[in-house]
């Protein structure tokens, strides 16, 4: 019997629970809480699969450093830049909620 999946999402073999980037419970805090222009490291995404495939495609991994440039008094967008890989996203308030980090270092 063949061993791979039945069906493809966008081109992209679906992951495992253990490839993913889950959190432990109790691990760093949201994205939308974090202060302006400080550098964070993404420890974990409080969502399902199609959102850490989102953020997976738009190049936010696991341990990566990122800042959080701006964001909307209320709701709407954040800006954040990826002090890795040197690219600025807008993300929505709802995905950046889910998106958990803690206090990270200055990139050498």
């Amino acid at each position: 019997m063949d061993s791979r999946p039945l069906f493809l999402y966008n081109g992209v073999f679906p992951m495992s629970k253990n490839d993913s980037l889950t959190a432990a419970p109790g691990a760093g805090r949201r994205l939308t809480e974090a202060p302006l222009n400080t550098p964070l490291r993404i420890v974990g995404i409080l969502g399902g699969e199609g959102v850490r495939r989102r953020l997976l495609a738009l190049g936010f991994h696991k341990d990566d450093l990122i800042q959080l440039e701006s964001q909307a008094i209320l709701s709407g967008p954040v800006l954040v830049r990826n002090l890795t890989s040197d690219i600025r996203v807008a993300l929505g308030r709802g995905v950046a909620q889910k998106v958990l980090v803690e206090a990270g270092d200055e990139p050498s």
